[in-house]
């Protein structure tokens, strides 16, 4: 039997080369702006005792998810309430990409082609939600929860990815 695609893809990313530069200017970047050793320490959750990046996706994904929910379930009178929290998530984000980045620092030269994979589909969903959060200004609700859910599938991709930098991979992830 063959893997699903989404247990193939992370290993599938990690051989593509052409992700080279973007992943080399990524880490560049991190060391740059990640210089300072109590800041880095600070992002990776050393005072925590591990990372602290996978614990910091439950703000966003949590006030995201909750959005997504009182779109579907709450009608034209939650939709304030959904606004409220797709800005919260859209906030709480920022830290959790800080210490996301902080983590890519210490990558491998294949596990750099996934995270700079997994930054490229966490920056493109956090467009689609702050681009919701502005048409949910308006009269566009559709078109904003449209966003909403471009947002919801890359980030779904793109956490698959993270969890495999995380966690990485097993023989029983195969047989699953």
């Amino acid at each position: 039997m063959t893997d699903p695609l989404l247990a193939r893809l992370p290993n599938a990313v990690a051989r593509q080369s052409w992700l080279d530069p973007a992943a080399s200017w990524m880490a560049a970047r991190a060391n740059r702006a990640l210089h300072s050793p109590k800041f880095l320490a600070l992002a990776q959750g050393k005072w925590l005792g591990h990372p602290v990046h996978p614990a910091l996706t439950d703000l966003p994904i949590g006030f995201w998810t909750s959005a997504f929910m009182l779109d579907i379930a709450g009608g034209h009178r939650a939709a304030p309430a959904a606004r409220r929290l797709i800005g919260w998530g859209n906030l709480s984000a920022v830290p959790t990409a800080i210490a996301g980045f902080a983590d890519a620092k210490e990558l491998g030269h294949d596990d750099r082609r996934i995270a700079v994979t997994h930054a490229a589909l966490n920056i493109g969903g956090l467009a689609a939600y702050v681009v919701s959060y502005f048409a949910r200004r308006g009269p566009g609700r559709k078109a904003a929860i449209a966003s909403s859910f471009i947002g919801a599938a890359l980030l779904t991709v793109s956490a698959h990815l993270g969890g495999h930098l995380a966690l990485g991979s097993t023989e029983a992830d195969a047989e699953f």
